[in-house]
């Protein structure tokens, strides 16, 4: 049981919250990046969107999970020097732990990547929370690519949501 919670579950791709995959830093949705083994093989998630835009409250104070602001200036460099962004992002963390454990959002909105069916999940609390909102996403093109292309694709569609209850 504890084999096929934590390695069968990213091979299949119906879990992307587990052990194996926070300590590996592996991706199981938007393509594998493990060396032997590929993920997601069921592709359950269906295609990877970005979130372009979004004014939820409740939806962005997890999504996209940035909690670059706890680093030292001295780390930032750091990484920096060492060709990183110097940003990292956790999503899981508020997931798990809920959104009091993430720092505030930062003032500029921040586009990031979810499965499809993780944006339904977004929506559904969004609505949850009882709250005005709107957002924006792009379908990207194909099953999987790497970071540039998450960031830098002009998508095979757009699309928006906005609601007032």
């Amino acid at each position: 049981v504890a084999f096929a919670h934590a390695f069968a579950g990213p091979i299949l791709g119906t879990q992307n919250l587990g052990g194996s995959i926070m300590y590996s830093n592996l991706r199981v949705v938007g393509g594998s990046n493990h060396l032997l083994l590929p993920t997601n093989l069921l592709r359950l998630t269906g295609a990877v969107v970005r979130v372009e835009a979004c004014s939820s409250a409740a939806v962005n104070a997890l999504y996209p999970g940035d909690f670059s602001s706890v680093f030292s200036p001295r780390a930032v460099a750091l990484l920096r020097a060492s060709g990183h962004s110097g940003r990292q992002f956790n999503f899981a963390m508020g997931r798990v732990l809920g959104a009091w454990a993430l720092p505030p959002p930062p003032a500029r909105f921040v586009r990031y990547t979810v499965p499809s069916l993780e944006l339904r999940r977004l929506l559904a609390e969004a609505r949850g929370a009882g709250e005005a909102f709107a957002l924006e996403y792009s379908v990207l093109a194909g099953p999987e690519g790497d970071e540039a292309w998450r960031g830098s694709s002009a998508g095979v569609r757009r699309g928006s949501v906005s609601e007032d209850p």
